[in-house]
C-alpha cells in the first residue's frame, strides 16, 4: 500500500539505502536525487507528499533549495525535513528559518524517521483535508450568497444607492471645506479668528474675509435653507460667486479707469445684486440668509446689512456687549426686496463677531435654545484671550451644551479685533495662548484645524515654510491619537493648545484614551519602519523636543512639542 510519495535530495550512502529499504517496507515510495536543483525539477514532475534536503548538497545548498521551493506557489506547502550532522545547532536553526518544519541527523535512527515523516503526513493530510472542507464550505457560503442576492436584489440596488449617495456627501463635505479660509489678510491694526463646525448632514453655511484696497477689508457669514445635496449645491455656488476678483464679474468692487480709483460696493447693493441673481426655488425652500460687511481699518467703521441673518455681536473693550439689530429678510424670498444699512463704530480693542444661527439655536436634551444671553457671557469671560480663543470658547460652550458634542445646525463664527495704535500680530514679551481648540476624533475635523492651525502662526510672524511644517507636525500628532490611542475614530475628544513664550512654541495635544508608554514616541529605526510609519520621525525632525505623558487630569494622555522662537523665520 502507498503511504506517501517521499523526495530525497542527498548524496547516496549505505545508510540512505537502510532508508529506502526500510520506507519501502513500511509502504513509502522514495525518490532519491543528488542536489538541489534535480530536487527542484523532480518536484514539478512528482509533486512529493515531504521532501528530505541535506544541508550540504552540492552546487545550490539545501538552505537555498528549500527558500526556492517556497517560492513556487506549486510546492510551497509541502513538508521539509533537514537532514543534518549531529550537534549542528546553527543549522537547525537557520533550517527552521528558511520554511523547515522538521530535521533528523545522521548516522539515521531508522524508527525514528519514519516516526517524524508519519507525524508530518498526517499533519500534512489534515491540512489537505481542512482546505478541501474550507473550499467546499466557501462554495457553499458562495451559494448561498448567491441567492440571498437573487433574493434581494432590489434591497442591494438601494444599498448602492445609499453609498454612492454617502460618498457623494462626504466629495461635497470636501468641497465644502476647500472653500473656506486658507489664510486671512494679515493687517497691523486688525486680527481675524474663525471656526465652521458642520452638522451631521451636508449644510450650506459659508463663511471668507478678503482685502478689498489699502484701507477695506470685506467679509461675509451666509446660511443656506435647509440640508443635503441642493443647500451644499448653492452654498458652494455662493462661494465662487463671493470670491473678490478684479474683473468685470465682481460683486464688490467696480474697476474705474485710470486715474479714479475703484468703486467698492455697499454692503445693502451687494444683497439687492443676489436677491436678483438667486430668486427662491419654486418648491419655496431655498432660500439664504447673509451678512455682509465691510471694515475701514483706518478709522473702525463697519457698515454691513443683515439679510434674515443673525446680526453681529460688539464686546466693546469695557466688557459691554451691544446687539447690533438690523433686520432685513432673507436673500431670495421676493424679488423687490429692499435692504438697510448698518454701521458700527469700534473703539480701538473692540471686538465684532458674525456668526449663523446654529450658535443661537443650539438645543440641550430639555430642547432649550442655546440663546444671545449665554454667547454675550462666553463673549464677556473669554475678552482677554486671544481672539481665536474666545471664537473657539463660543464653539465648545455650543457643543458643550447639546451634551452631544455634535453640531444639530452648521455652526459659523467669524471675528475681528480692531485696535489700530498697537500690532496684533506682534510676540507678546510674556506666555501667550494663541490658539486653544477641542474637537472629535475624527479625520474630517483635522482640515478646519489646519487651516485655523496655520491662521495662528502667521498672525505671529512664523515663516510660511515653518508654519507648514509646524501643522504637519501636529496634523501627523492628531492622526496618531486617531488611529493608536482610540484605535479609530470615535467622539472622544482631542484638545489642542499652543502657547508662545518669549523662547520656544510650546504645542500640547490631550486626550481621553488609555495610557499609552512613553516609548511609543520613540521612532523605529528607519529599517523597521512600515508604510505610513515615519510619523515621530517627522515630528521630531520638525519640533526641538517631543515627549508624551500621563494627563494632569488623571486620564488619557499629553503630548507636548516644542519648537524654538529663534527657528519662526
Amino acid at each position: 500500500m502507498h503511504l506517501g510519495l517521499i523526495l530525497m535530495a542527498t548524496a547516496d550512502s549505505p545508510d540512505v539505502q537502510i532508508l529506502v529499504q526500510s520506507f519501502s517496507a513500511f509502504g513509502f515510495q522514495l525518490t532519491l536525487v543528488p542536489d538541489g536543483e534535480t530536487a527542484i525539477s523532480t518536484c514539478d514532475d512528482l509533486n512529493p507528499d515531504l521532501i528530505f534536503l541535506d544541508v550540504t548538497l552540492p552546487g545550490l545548498s539545501g538552505f537555498d533549495t528549500c527558500l526556492r521551493l517556497k517560492e513556487q506557489d506549486k510546492t510551497k506547502d509541502i513538508p521539509v525535513i533537514f537532514v543534518t550532522a549531529p550537534s549542528d545547532s546553527v543549522s537547525t536553526v537557520k533550517g527552521f528559518s528558511v520554511g523547515a518544519v522538521d530535521y533528523v541527523t545522521r548516522p539515521f535512527q531508522v524508527e525514528e524517521v519514519i516516526a517524524r515523516i508519519t507525524t508530518h503526513l498526517k499533519i500534512r493530510n489534515l491540512q489537505v483535508l481542512l482546505e478541501e472542507i474550507i473550499e467546499n464550505l466557501q462554495s457553499e457560503v458562495a451559494e448561498r450568497k448567491r441567492t440571498e442576492e437573487a433574493l434581494q436584489a432590489s434591497m442591494l440596488m438601494v444599498q448602492q444607492a445609499n453609498d454612492r449617495m454617502k460618498n457623494d456627501l462626504a466629495a461635497a463635505a470636501r468641497v465644502q471645506q476647500a472653500l473656506l479660509p486658507d489664510s486671512l489678510p494679515t493687517l497691523p491694526s486688525v486680527a481675524f479668528a474663525w471656526t465652521y463646525q458642520p452638522c451631521s448632514e451636508l449644510g450650506g453655511d459659508s463663511l471668507n474675509v478678503f482685502q478689498l484696497d489699502a484701507d477695506h477689508v470685506g467679509m461675509y457669514v451666509l446660511d443656506v435653507s435647509g440640508h443635503g445635496v441642493s443647500a451644499s449645491l448653492l452654498s458652494v455656488t455662493l462661494s465662487r460667486v463671493l470670491i473678490p476678483r478684479r474683473d468685470p464679474s465682481c460683486l464688490f468692487i467696480k474697476a474705474n479707469r485710470t486715474p479714479e480709483p475703484d468703486t467698492i460696493i455697499p454692503p445693502t447693493e451687494i444683497a439687492t445684486r443676489l436677491n436678483r441673481m438667486f430668486p427662491m426655488s419654486e418648491d419655496g425652500r431655498q432660500y439664504f440668509t447673509l451678512i455682509y460687511g465691510i471694515l475701514n481699518i483706518r478709522n473702525g467703521v463697519f457698515r454691513y446689512t443683515c439679510a434674515g441673518h443673525p446680526p453681529p455681536l460688539y464686546l466693546a473693550p469695557h466688557q459691554q456687549v451691544i446687539a447690533c439689530e438690523i433686520g432685513n429678510v432673507p436673500i431670495g424670498l421676493f424679488e423687490e426686496s429692499q435692504y438697510e444699512e448698518g454701521t458700527i463704530q469700534l473703539e480701538p480693542g473692540g471686538r465684532l463677531f458674525l456668526y449663523s444661527d446654529g450658535v443661537l439655536e443650539a438645543k440641550d436634551p430639555s430642547k432649550e435654545f442655546f440663546g444671545e444671553t449665554r454667547l454675550q457671557e462666553t463673549l464677556k469671560v473669554t475678552q482677554k484671550s486671544p481672539l481665536q480663543v474666545s471664537v473657539d470658547a463660543i464653539a465648545n460652550a455650543v457643543l458643550g451644551w447639546t451634551e452631544t458634542h455634535h453640531a444639530q445646525d452648521d455652526l459659523s463664527i467669524l471675528a475681528f479685533e480692531w485696535a489700530p495704535s498697537m500690532s496684533l500680530h506682534a510676540p507678546s514679551p510674556i506666555e501667550q495662548v494663541i490658539l486653544a481648540h477641542q474637537f472629535p476624533a475624527r479625520a474630517k475635523e483635522l482640515g478646519p484645524l489646519r487651516a485655523r492651525t496655520r491662521m495662528a502662526l502667521n498672525n505671529h510672524n512664523w515663516h510660511s515654510d515653518k508654519v507648514e511644517d509646524i501643522v504637519l507636525a501636529i496634523d501627523e500628532a492628531c492622526q496618531n491619537i486617531i488611529r493608536h490611542a482610540y484605535h479609530g475614530e470615535c467622539d472622544a475628544p482631542i484638545t489642542l493648545h499652543i502657547e508662545l513664550t518669549p523662547k520656544a512654541l510650546v504645542v500640547i495635544l490631550e486626550d481621553q484614551a488609555p495610557a499609552v508608554s512613553p516609548d511609543c514616541m520613540n521612532p523605529r529605526a528607519f529599517e523597521e519602519i512600515r508604510p505610513g510609519g515615519l510619523g515621530c520621525h517627522f515630528m521630531r525632525q520638525v519640533m526641538d523636543m517631543v515627549s508624551i505623558e500621563p494627563s494632569p487630569a488623571g486620564n488619557g494622555n499629553r503630548l507636548r512639542m516644542v519648537k524654538d522662537v529663534n527657528e519662526r523665520s
